[in-house]
């Protein structure tokens, strides 16, 4: 049955992001990626900056301290915004595909940093009917508040709505909140599972 909505997740779905080797590069090696997201996903610091509460200097300024870095909050601003790659290829035709046959919206933690850059990138406006953001929303995900926000925007069950994500604790919540949600990870992966969800997409071009 074809959803009501589908909302889409941003970085690391339909844009990549080159975070891994940031973060390993801002502490010397001294911890990997994998040791420094549940630092990151944990941070007060990301929290408020994601929450909309603090500026992008400010953030840079708290991120230096509680993660111990080496770094001029200046250079660690810079090198925050240059971790969005750009689109995955596939990704914009992928969404003008999908505009004709089902209503969309994206579902990002994002910041005033990089939502402009998102937006750019995929023209958010044109693309989708909603965009939440959640440092416009005040919530993060997978916070349980942050899908009940979107789904109040939606204005339908939360069963008719699709959710995809590349981060498993994103879909698992949307899960729990009623939405039917995949993990999904680069606009490839998007493409092929929603062909084999909607047989419409056969036809769109």
């Amino acid at each position: 049955m074809k959803p009501a909505w589908i909302v889409l997740d941003i970085g690391g779905v339909l844009v990549e992001v080159d975070a891994d080797r940031r973060l390993e590069e801002w502490t010397h090696g001294r911890l990997k990626a994998r040791e420094f997201w549940p630092l990151w996903l944990s941070s007060p610091a990301v929290k408020r900056f994601e929450t909309g509460q603090t500026d992008g200097l400010a953030f840079a300024q708290e991120a230096v301290t509680e993660f111990g870095l080496d770094m001029e909050p200046e250079a660690f601003l810079l090198d925050f915004q240059d971790w969005l790659v750009g689109p995955y290829p596939g990704a914009l035709s992928l969404l003008d595909r999908l505009r004709p046959l089902v209503p969309l919206a994206c579902f990002s933690n994002s910041s005033c940093v990089h939502w402009p850059m998102l937006d750019a990138m995929l023209d958010c406006s044109t693309r989708f009917q909603h965009t939440f953001a959640t440092h416009r929303l005040g919530v993060l995900k997978p916070q349980p508040e942050a899908f009940a926000k979107v789904l109040a925007t939606l204005a339908v069950p939360a069963s008719q709505v699709w959710f995809f994500d590349d981060n498993l604790v994103n879909v698992e919540a949307a899960r729990h909140a009623g939405f039917q949600s995949w993990q999904v990870k680069g606009a490839l992966e998007l493409t092929r599972l929603l062909e084999s969800l909607l047989p419409e997409m056969q036809n769109a071009s």
